[in-house]
């Protein structure tokens, strides 16, 4: 099916890693959080635009480590490693048990066996109001991340279906996350200011929560999930070119799922092959929150 759409040598040319791209890509996040701490260290309503900056730049940071995990940003396997838990580390995701869980979910979306790293089930029709907020907040992720750490020091497997490797990869990033966050509250509290902490989680669970949420909800949600074929079981939806770049491409989904290995800001260069047979698809994030609320 997927070779119907593009010829391969074309496929070719807009695959596979391109790390000066992507380089401009991360010195564009540096600078969202840069400027949103400088904001939220003004009085009155800067300190909330720096904020919800900051909080926007830890959303777009897993988008970014969405692409490095699918080994389109680097070469590298090390740098991608260490770029990658970078990226994910202020919103507390592993880049090792998100890689090994996102790509399990390309492998068996549209089948029982589907489990994404970020689960939004709660967020169906049958579920009472506060189980929508709790997962619209992603409260389930914390739980889990709090979990996984506790397993980590008692050096339990993380994920039963991943090898030891992987496994101690994602213990050992666990860990790590933890320690920054006892440093921060030490710190907070040697030095008898907690601002600095603030800093890191009013963004993440004001912000970041919900606009993440927004961002990877619409992907499978409303779609024919009982099938396996990726244009009934995927939704595309077309944005305008600020939120195409702040969702690092995620919004042309289906053309995702069908050429993983497509750079995120080539996927518009699909979407114009294939749209006609999309079956789910909307002109705007606004239009799918409409049709979903």
């Amino acid at each position: 099916m997927a070779m119907n759409y593009i010829d391969a040598r074309d496929l070719l040319l807009i695959s596979g890693a391109e790390a000066k791209y992507f380089s401009v890509k991360l010195v564009l996040y540096v600078l969202m959080i840069v400027v949103g701490i400088s904001l939220a260290f003004k009085s009155g309503g800067y300190y909330w635009v720096g904020m919800s900056l900051i909080g926007l730049a830890m959303a777009h940071g897993v988008e970014l480590q969405h692409q490095v995990l699918h080994g389109s940003a680097f070469l590298n396997k090390r740098v991608s490693h260490i770029v990658g838990f970078i990226l994910g580390l202020p919103m507390l995701v592993s880049y090792s048990s998100y890689q090994f869980s996102h790509l399990a979910h390309h492998d068996k979306v549209g089948t029982e066996d589907d489990v994404e790293f970020f689960e939004f089930n709660t967020l169906n029709d049958g579920q009472k109001w506060y189980s929508k907020v709790a997962s619209f907040l992603l409260f389930s992720h914390y739980v889990k991340f709090l979990v996984r750490v506790l397993n980590s020091i008692l050096v339990r497997e993380i994920i039963v279906e991943a090898d030891e490797k992987t496994n101690r990869n994602i213990r050992r990033e666990y860990l790590t996350m933890a320690f920054f966050i006892v440093v921060f509250l030490a710190a907070s509290i040697l030095f008898n200011s907690y601002q600095y902490f603030l800093f890191w989680l009013v963004p993440l669970t004001v912000f970041a929560a919900p606009t993440h949420t927004l961002i990877e909800l619409p992907e499978h949600f409303g779609c024919d999930n009982r099938s396996e074929n990726i244009l009934r079981n995927t939704r595309t939806i077309r944005s305008s070119p600020l939120l195409v770049w702040f969702t690092n491409g995620n919004n042309y989904h289906v053309e995702h799922h069908i050429f993983p290995l497509v750079r995120p800001e080539k996927l518009s260069i699909l979407h114009r092959k294939m749209s006609v047979d999309i079956v789910y698809q909307n002109q705007s994030y606004f239009e799918f929150i409409m049709e979903s609320i």
